[in-house]
């Protein structure tokens, strides 16, 4: 009876560790890179620690995805830098695929060009590791409109955009307001992301 009981809770917790690993949710560095040679490199590793380090090229010195990995290679965390010291966003993951904590938004930048002394455009970038995004909705004092997501090919890894034509006086105040609801593939939660975006005498250049 003893032995039957071992043999229950066993299979109970060989069950639970079962139900909370997702294959096809795991990410190595091996499979970033053979994705993603063209946009990211590999950075020294870090002090000793055996701990390689991925990195978006993007088009600045610090604007950029960076991914840190265990040993066996699979992924550990992802951090959207904006300067050496600071990041945007952040996702940890364990060594299973599952996210294990999230700092910030998944919009990563928000990169406002004027276009004429009237206009501007702004694209907006989001992560998209293991997500799926639906339609970005944006609302303006006097503009509605809906927008698909398309993947970066340029810029960023696993990452998506959209680019958005919004018209102003040169001397006033706009506020964006915008949102879009996303599901992670790994364990069908959803979110919805909103917030708003102030854009202020951008200076135009011809």
């Amino acid at each position: 009876m003893r032995n039957y009981i071992i043999y229950c809770l066993l299979f109970l917790l060989s069950s639970c560790i079962h139900a909370h690993s997702n294959e096809n949710c795991i990410v190595t560095m091996d499979e970033l890179l053979n994705k993603n040679r063209d946009k990211a490199f590999i950075v020294d590793s870090t002090a000793g620690e055996g701990i390689a380090i991925l990195k978006d090229r993007g088009e600045d010195k610090f604007n950029a995805g960076c991914y840190t990995f265990y040993e066996s290679g699979k992924l550990k965390s992802y951090q959207f830098i904006i300067d050496e010291d600071t990041s945007d966003y952040t996702e940890r993951y364990d060594t299973s695929g599952n996210i294990t904590a999230i700092e910030g938004k998944p919009l990563t930048q928000s990169i406002i060009t004027r276009i004429s002394k009237d206009s501007f455009n702004i694209a907006m970038y989001f992560f998209a590791l293991n997500k799926t995004y639906q339609q970005l909705h944006i609302r303006t004092n006097d503009k509605q409109c809906i927008i698909d997501l398309v993947a970066d090919t340029l810029r960023y890894t696993n990452t998506k955009y959209a680019l958005i034509g919004i018209h102003c006086r040169s001397e006033k105040f706009v506020m964006i307001y915008w949102n879009i609801e996303n599901k992670n593939t790994c364990n069908d939660s959803i979110q919805l992301l909103n917030d708003s975006i102030a854009v202020e005498n951008i200076p135009f250049r011809k």
